[in-house]
């Protein structure tokens, strides 16, 4: 037998240009190996290789090396990347054109086209299935022509970020028994073919308990078909859940539905339903959860701002709250596009709901830069500032239908408090010259949101940040900040929590009292009865007592 030929280009790089080459790179390969495959068609593959660090096999050109399958098992430390992965028939119904199981570990695939033959059945085998592994990632992808487009179950710290779904028989993702999951930035366009009677959801969870689950900034649209639920966590208990920033077009009634859980926060979601189907598309969170920041249709009640959501409806357009004095034409039903979905400026959508969503992938599909989503609200807008300086107090009442005003504190030989009082419908900012600071040569702010929903910003130097009741974001910017938690705070985001530089001041509540846990991947809950401070990108592991002051 001729050995397989190995061509060197570099350290590190390996080209091949077949199946019998691919197989013997796999052998040879080591930690931090790169395997370049040339365009062509490599058949079934089958990888169990164990890396001590990552080894990427890579198509030369995007999509030009071909696989009729992928299956890793007990594999780890694998990136696959650029690969079409091309069925040659349906599949067998529970079978995947893709698998990654039996204990699999650091498994990235990314930048693939996974499908069945495109011949317009639906019925066959899914895209992708991960079963039984950890720290997995789907990335970028684009699955289509296959019956449900991601299997998720018994796994763990798994991540499908930005992939593409298309041409499905039933479900876009569906997942169980997962311990660490994160959906984000998926779309499903909405070309889906169900047999009679099936029940279709974008996004399902059922089967077995989840824990740690975050589903943001997903997109479902309408096309050839209206019945389509969008998320629904159904049947079995879910563990600290996140659900935000997703926007949902369907003609179902159940827009989002998490229905048994502990920790459930559905917040800043968009879900508008088909004209002409039911009568609504709402969202229903389990008794104890967060749900706050959303836009739904009813036309079945009477539209309006009410328990933190705005409620539209699509039956008059002469009424008020009618969808399309909020989008651009929200009322467009099956075939709407990314561009309808735009929010109207100037408008309560750009209050509530998945602002900026839309206009990102609206932004990319033009050739243009992703646009970042901002937030809805600015509470302080620059506008002719007052100045203030040495040992002058000053109270300002400010009127707070202008949009606000900005005090900017002149740093002499004083330091000042800056408070912001918007329990009312007047803004009042008050400064004064505390003795306790009068020597400190800096300046102390504390920004104090309301008891609705709050974004509340910092400045750059060491400041307070309490955003009262409702559900808030807080950010504090540079410098030494401190993020009050205090009873009634019901549910707090920080973004930008430093740990060793910034703290978290307790008010009326005691550290022993607090629980502090692993949120999702990566986060830290804390938590006190109902109320609860999630610190973005932090590991609870990190988190000490050392974190906290009383005040």
């Amino acid at each position: 037998m001729v050995p397989a030929k190995l061509y060197w280009r570099e350290v590190l790089d390996i080209y091949v240009e077949n199946a019998a080459e691919l197989t013997a790179a796999l052998n040879s390969a080591s930690a931090g190996d790169v395997i370049t495959l040339a365009s062509g068609d490599y058949g079934s593959v089958t990888i169990t290789a164990d890396y001590a660090d990552m080894v990427t096999i890579q198509s030369e050109e995007p999509g030009g090396a071909v696989f009729d399958s992928l299956k890793l098992t007990n594999a780890t430390n694998i990136t696959v990347d650029g690969v079409h992965v091309d069925g040659t028939g349906n599949g067998g119904a529970g079978g995947s054109f893709v698998k990654i199981s039996d204990g699999s570990q650091g498994i990235t695939l990314t930048n693939m086209e996974i499908n069945g033959l495109v011949d317009g059945v639906y019925t066959g085998a899914y895209g992708v299935h991960v079963d039984g592994s950890s720290d997995v990632t789907l990335n970028n992808n684009y699955i289509h022509d296959v019956k449900i487009g991601m299997l998720l179950n018994g796994s763990s710290d798994v991540s499908v970020v930005d992939n593409g779904l298309d041409y499905l028989g039933n479900d876009g993702i569906k997942f169980a028994g997962m311990d660490g999951l994160l959906l984000e930035g998926n779309i499903e366009y909405g070309n889906v073919f169900p047999e009679e009677g099936d029940h279709v959801d974008f996004i399902q969870g059922q089967g077995a308990d989840s824990n740690d689950v975050t589903i943001r900034d997903n997109v479902l649209l309408a096309s050839n078909v209206n019945n389509i639920q969008g998320i629904s966590l159904f049947d079995v208990n879910y563990t600290n859940v996140l659900v935000e920033g997703n926007v949902i077009y369907s003609g179902q009634t159940r827009g989002i539905t998490v229905e048994f859980g502990e920790n459930v926060t559905v917040i800043n979601n968009t879900v508008l339903n088909i004209p002409g189907t039911n009568k609504s598309t709402y969202i229903d969170v389990v008794d104890g959860g967060v749900n706050e920041g959303n836009i739904f249709v009813n036309n079945a009640t009477t539209p309006g701002e009410a328990n933190g959501n705005l409620q539209l409806q699509n039956d008059d357009p002469d009424g008020d709250f009618y969808v399309d004095d909020y989008f651009v034409n929200g009322s467009a039903g099956q075939g709407i596009t990314f561009e309808d979905l735009q929010i109207i400026e100037g408008t309560l959508a750009e209050e509530y709901g998945a602002v900026g969503v839309v206009e990102a992938v609206v932004a990319v599909l033009e050739g243009g830069e992703p646009v970042v989503p901002v937030d809805p609200v600015d509470p302080i807008e620059i506008v002719d500032p007052i100045v203030v300086t040495g040992s002058e107090a000053l109270d300002a009442a400010l009127d707070a239908a202008t949009g606000g005003e900005t005090i900017s504190v002149e740093n002499g030989d004083d330091g000042y408090v800056i408070i912001l009082d918007d329990e009312t419908d007047d803004v009042t900012l008050h400064i004064e010259t505390p003795s306790e600071v009068a020597e400190a040569g800096t300046v102390d702010l504390v920004f104090s949101g309301s008891d609705g929903n709050d974004i509340v910003f910092g400045a750059d130097g060491d400041d307070v940040i309490a955003g009262g009741g409702g559900v808030d974001r807080l950010l504090g910017g540079e410098g030494s900040d401190t993020f009050v938690f205090a009873q009634g705070t019901e549910l707090d985001i920080v973004y930008d929590f430093a740990d060793g530089v910034d703290q978290i001041g307790l008010q009326d509540i005691a550290f022993d009292d607090l629980t502090i846990s692993d949120y999702r991947n990566g986060d830290t809950l804390i938590q006190m009865g109902d109320d609860r401070l999630i610190l973005r990108d932090v590991d609870f592991q990190e988190i000490t007592v050392d974190d906290f002051i009383s005040l």
